[in-house]
């Protein structure tokens, strides 16, 4: 008996370990984001590009243009902002496609809940383990970040940003970690930014907390304010704090410098950032669907059990306010600098919930002293005086919200995994593909039917190069008279001069499209200057049979 109590023990020792509980929450996660990733369907086409470039990696080319893209800026610029992630890719682009490239999804999505449960833990907020799994339920959440994507990695270097930011000591050795985190987020992501913005937040509002709670009480208000900003500047000046800010910004900066793509990457982030990400061009062309907003309901339908822990969050928030911490506060103005985002684009989602999460739990944390179950099963013991009785109304209160929260989490979960098992076969072009490397000249220019083909052509042919791909963005900045044409051609508006414009404009040998481009396949059909060489029912090929001369030159 003794024996078994003290086994008994080591277990119940062995469970309440943070590590176990994380290995459990990790290995859960993986499963159901495996049974997620278990189809040969890609929803995102660039999916195919992020593949293909790990591959070249591995074969040790390394690119610092897009000669495929021969009508975009990428083609003098295309540099890989994804670099660091594309790096890791590469073990798993070694293994049979599309399974390979899949795996390593699952991988970096689940070490992404991982990183948010051991965050939650480090700020001492209970049920951190429940709240993380309700975050690896969330649609369309979920969705996103089991794309192959480097928007992973990017959560992965915030979350652990945030576990340094949050200290409220900081060492040399946090600095370096600041630093190193800086400078490898830029090669790993176009947003690195948001790194240093994120240290600067927290910067100034724990400074202006610091201030508020001094103790400052002149007669006057200008007295007053003046008292309150030297307390700021003392705050916000620590030698801890300053140094800290450098780090953050001179890893950021190092990451820029220190890089296998200085200087053209600057003139790369002015298109995707600035004019892609900022700007964005979707009232004058047509961009991609994660750039145009989700419908309101879409977007909480999924979110309905954190969207009623938020309010009841914003709701302990302001009437405990004076509880708050940096950290709180810190989180609240990421979930509504993140959200704005998100009512602008569907593809911030991906920060947008997990950091709404994030505040939630650490206004939870900071509001309410019965968020600890024991002590509010205690009060109602006192109350009532019959466990029987207290037993009884939690059963009857929780079970039809537990009836309802399961019953919207499994059919979110099954839309997820049907979203992400429907879009483009992974061997979608690859015979059309195969055929035009094997009968056309290395280099020679295919005007296609959409960009968003792009990266299939590119994944299963880079003997040929092409128009344009990733975002319409690139050739409309590149030359918009030309990215006009090529709209007019691809959507059947152009009838006539289609012997000139496409040989001599585009100066193309052969002419793709997917059987679906009807207007296009009449118009080019019957130029009278076009062969039909190739045809599936996925894709024909047609060959110019004019302006070979031309084109030569």
């Amino acid at each position: 008996m003794p024996n078994k109590n003290k086994l008994f023990v080591n277990i119940k020792k062995l469970v309440s370990e943070p590590l176990f509980q994380g290995l459990v929450l990790f290995a859960l996660v993986f499963a159901l984001f495996l049974w997620f990733g278990a189809s040969s369907y890609f929803p995102d086409p660039d999916s195919f590009y992020h593949a293909k470039i790990a591959e070249l990696l591995s074969q040790g080319e390394f690119h610092q243009t897009l000669p495929w893209q021969q009508f975009t800026v990428l083609k003098d610029y295309g540099i890989d902002q994804h670099f660091l992630w594309h790096i890791f890719l590469i073990p798993f682009v070694w293994l049979p496609f599309p399974f390979g490239i899949k795996f390593s999804v699952v991988i970096l999505a689940s070490a992404v809940i991982l990183a948010f449960y051991f965050l939650l833990k480090k700020q001492k907020v209970p049920y951190s383990w429940w709240l993380t799994l309700l975050l690896a339920t969330l649609t369309p959440w979920t969705f996103r970040i089991n794309l192959v994507k480097a928007n992973t990695t990017s959560l992965l270097f915030l979350l652990f940003g945030l576990y340094f930011i949050f200290k409220s000591k900081k060492t040399k050795w946090d600095n370096l970690a600041i630093f190193l985190l800086a400078f490898f987020y830029v090669w790993a992501y176009g947003g690195f930014i948001l790194l240093p913005f994120f240290v600067g937040l927290y910067w100034l509002i724990s400074s202006l907390l610091e201030a508020v709670k001094s103790e400052s009480n002149p007669n006057k208000f200008f007295s007053w304010l003046w008292q309150n900003f030297k307390f700021f500047l003392k705050a916000a000046f620590q030698k801890s704090k300053i140094f800290f800010i450098i780090s953050s910004g001179a890893g950021m900066l190092a990451g820029i410098i220190i890089n296998p793509f200085f200087p053209k990457n600057l003139l790369y982030w002015w298109d995707q950032l600035i004019q892609i990400g900022i700007v964005n061009y979707q009232d004058k062309i047509g961009v991609g669907g994660e750039w145009y907003p989700y419908p309101i309901f879409d977007l909480t339908a999924g979110n309905i059990v954190l969207v009623i822990l938020l309010f009841v969050a914003l709701g302990g928030f302001f009437v405990k306010i004076k509880k708050q911490t940096a950290a709180s506060w810190t989180s609240l103005l990421l979930a509504i600098f993140f959200t704005w985002w998100n009512l602008k684009s569907r593809r911030y989602v991906e920060y947008s919930v997990p950091f709404v999460a994030l505040f939630t739990a650490l206004s939870l944390r900071d509001s309410f002293s019965f968020y600890k179950v024991k002590d509010f099963y205690k009060t109602f013991l006192k109350y009532f005086k019959s466990k029987k009785i207290v037993l009884s109304l939690i059963v009857l209160a929780l079970l039809p919200i537990i009836v309802l929260s399961l019953g919207i989490t499994i059919k979110e979960q099954q839309s997820t995994k049907r979203d992400l098992s429907h879009g483009i076969q992974a061997d979608k072009f690859l015979v059309s593909m195969t055929w035009l490397k094997e009968n056309s000249n290395q280099g020679e220019i295919v005007l296609h039917s959409d960009w968003d083909e792009w990266p299939l052509l590119f994944f299963h042919n880079t003997h040929n190069y092409y128009i344009v791909g990733l975002d319409p963005t690139f050739m409309y900045n590149y030359d918009q008279d030309l990215y006009w044409k090529w709209v007019n051609i691809t959507l059947g508006k152009q009838k006539t001069d289609l012997c000139t414009i496409i040989p001599e404009d585009f100066k193309a040998g052969y002419v793709f499209l997917e059987t679906d481009h009807t207007g296009m396949d009449n118009n080019v059909n019957n130029a009278g200057c076009f062969e039909l060489v190739y045809e599936d029912q996925e894709a024909k090929i047609y060959k110019v049979i004019v302006g070979q001369d031309e084109r030569a030159d």
